[in-house]
């Protein structure tokens, strides 16, 4: 609770639901500042024996394993496991796999902040341990610098290959902000625009991007553009591809067809059969020996032999893989996966709503946004059978400089989007329908409660 007081959640929830909800609206006031990163350690050590009692051995599993999660628990070693340190960056995983004659890769090539490129592990490495700090400063110099080498690698790239490119500026995490998809800024990718035009466009777009930001990226990636296989619905065969690491050995938990824009994801279909998302268990199989091959060689060379596992990969028209990303944190797998463990499959997307939308921006202090959310998210689990996870895309607060909002992160069974034809008759939606089928429930769900409460 909010004095760091410790609760069995479940035991609480079921016993004693008004005193659950009492706590729920307690953290419901709380500011997000008070929830900083090193929170769940710090409570973890000062409960360490209560949550630990009775077990001889305890796996603690951080959102993203660090250093400093070793180093603050190096005095439980005796009773904690931890996993490995992973690594995101994806021109590391790129070319130390390449240079072992991994072949499931687009064409790449890196580009160092500094202006190097780079098209060999060799050269990422070298690059990496003399790259000077003062390159990554954000200033104009350094800008400039980094997106000339951009687009010299684009160019590079089509000229070596005959292929099109896709920029992502950071090659290290998962976030979608760095991808500059084609369709978005087509300036940079056209080859009869002079390159002087396309370097300032690159540039003001970075300046744009990271304004505020004290240092640049260290490094970006030009790959190939890919044009995967289609899968039902008209959705293209990009999968995330997940499990765990046991001594060196992948062991698969699960698989997600997924949606994109502009290479940000905005959905995903989740189960523990092919069959359920209308998708090949030959496909699956082959994707799972991918990853098991790319731990095996990983395992050895980055020493990475404890922990998850997971990254994006395309399913191309030829059949071949092209791995594309490593996203090795626990991430927003665990509520899918989950529920496909009882045997439920699942879709899972986003709808934010900002509440000047129903006139109703600054009318509501926390505990009131709170009470309309937690009935907003009981009539949608009600009525469609709608899970609600609780995370960064999932709540309802005061802290948006856009205005009051709620935010839904939203897993529902793919049975209950369907459409009725003119003869009466209900009908599964294909996928590519799905994500504005559950925009429309979530919003007709919000008014009906609103127009109750705020008449």
């Amino acid at each position: 609770n909010s004095s760091g007081c410790l609760y069995e959640l479940i035991r609480l929830f079921q016993d004693n639901p008004q005193r659950y909800t009492i706590l729920c609206e307690e953290f419901a006031q709380r500011c997000p500042k008070e929830f900083y990163p090193e929170y769940h350690i710090y409570m973890l050590k000062r409960h360490f024996e209560t949550i630990t009692k009775n077990s001889r051995r305890s796996f603690v599993f951080p959102y993203h394993m660090t250093e400093w999660h070793q180093l603050q628990l190096e005095n439980y070693s005796d009773r904690l496991l931890l996993p490995d340190i992973p690594k995101n960056d994806k021109a590391e995983h790129h070319f130390l796999l390449k240079s072992d004659g991994f072949t499931a890769l687009p064409q790449m090539i890196a580009v160092s902040v500094d202006g190097t490129l780079i098209e060999d592990y060799d050269g990422y490495i070298e690059n990496v341990e003399q790259l000077d700090p003062a390159k990554t400063k954000n200033t104009s110099k350094n800008i400039e610098i980094f997106a000339r080498a951009i687009i010299q690698a684009i160019d590079n790239l089509y000229s070596k290959h005959r292929v099109t490119s896709f920029v992502k500026l950071d090659s290290s995490g998962a976030g979608g902000w760095s991808s500059m998809a084609p369709n978005d800024h087509p300036i940079m990718y056209d080859f009869n625009k002079a390159q002087k035009e396309r370097v300032s466009y690159l540039q003001k777009h970075i300046e744009q991007t990271l304004e505020g930001e004290l240092t640049l990226p260290e490094m970006a990636v030009v790959e190939e553009f890919i044009e995967p296989q289609k899968r039902s619905g008209d959705i293209d065969a990009d999968y995330t591809v997940c499990g765990f690491v046991l001594e060196g050995k992948f062991f698969p938990t699960s698989i997600s067809l997924c949606g994109t824009i502009g290479g940000m994801y905005i959905e995903q279909w989740t189960s523990s059969f092919p069959v359920d998302i209308k998708d090949s268990s030959v496909y699956w199989k082959q994707m799972f020996q991918t990853y098991s091959d790319m731990v095996a060689l990983e395992a050895t060379k980055l020493g990475y032999k404890n922990g998850i596992y997971a990254g994006d990969l395309f399913v191309m028209k030829d059949n071949q893989h092209k791995q594309r990303d490593w996203n090795i944190r626990r991430g927003g797998r665990s509520s899918p996966e989950s529920l496909t463990i009882f045997g439920i499959p699942n879709y899972e997307t986003r709808v934010t709503l900002q509440m000047s939308d129903f006139g109703l921006d600054g009318t509501m202090d926390n505990i009131e946004l709170f009470r309309i959310y937690t009935k907003i998210c009981e009539r949608l689990s009600q009525d469609y059978g709608m899970y609600i996870l609780s995370s960064a895309y999932g709540y309802c607060g005061k802290d948006n400089d856009k205005g009051d909002i709620l935010k839904f992160n939203i897993l529902v069974h793919p049975k209950f989007l369907t459409y009725i034809d003119q003869h009466g008759q209900s009908h599964m939606l294909p996928k590519n329908k799905h994500r504005a089928k559950v925009f429309e429930l979530v919003r007709d769900t919000v008014m009906k409660i609103l127009q109750k409460t705020h008449a």
